[in-house]
C-alpha cells in the first residue's frame, strides 16, 4: 500500500474520532446527568468593595445570587461552542484523508483528461489543414480566374 494512502486513512480515523467524541460527551452531559457541567470559566463573585456608590439598585448579594443561578448555562454554552469547533475540525481532517485517498483516482482521470484533450487538438488541426485533394482545385480555381481576367482585359 502507498504510504499517502496509509496517511490518508489513519486521518479519515483520527477525525471520524474527533468528531464522534464530543457530541457523545455533550449529550452524556445534557441528558443523561452522568457527569456536572464542566467549569470552563470560574463563576464571578462581586464583593462590596467593587461598588462605588451606596445607591445602587439591585444589591451586590442578589447579583451574585443571579450569577451564580446563571453561569452554569454560560459554561453549557462554552462547552457546546467548544464540540462545535472540534467537530468541525474533524470534518476538515476527514476531508483532508479522503482526498489523500481519492488522489490517485484523481491522477488517472487527470490523465486520461489530457490524453482525451491533446487527442481532440490532433483532430482540430488535422481538420483545418487543406487536404491534397483541396490544393489542386483551389489552383486550378486561380489559374482559371486569371485567364478569364486576361481575356477580359484584352
Amino acid at each position: 500500500m502507498e504510504p499517502h494512502k496509509i496517511v490518508g486513512y489513519a486521518l479519515l480515523a483520527i477525525g471520524l474520532i474527533v468528531v464522534i467524541i464530543p457530541p457523545f460527551f455533550c449529550v452524556s452531559i445534557l441528558f443523561r446527568g452522568a457527569s456536572a457541567i464542566p467549569k470552563i470559566l470560574g463563576t464571578p463573585v462581586l464583593s462590596d468593595s467593587t461598588t462605588t456608590s451606596n445607591s445602587t439598585i439591585i444589591s451586590t448579594s442578589s447579583l451574585n445570587a443571579i450569577i451564580t443561578a446563571t453561569f452554569p448555562a454560560v459554561n453549557l454554552v462554552l462547552l457546546l461552542l467548544l464540540s462545535l469547533i472540534l467537530i468541525y475540525a474533524g470534518g476538515v481532517i476527514m476531508g483532508k484523508g479522503v482526498s489523500l485517498i481519492k488522489e490517485i483516482k484523481l491522477r488517472a482521470v487527470r490523465e486520461a483528461v489530457k490524453e482525451v484533450s491533446e487527442e481532440i487538438e490532433v483532430k482540430k488541426e488535422k481538420a483545418n489543414e487543406p487536404t491534397q485533394r483541396e490544393e489542386p482545385i483551389a489552383s486550378k480555381q486561380q489559374e482559371q480566374a486569371k485567364k478569364k481576367h486576361f481575356w477580359q482585359r484584352n
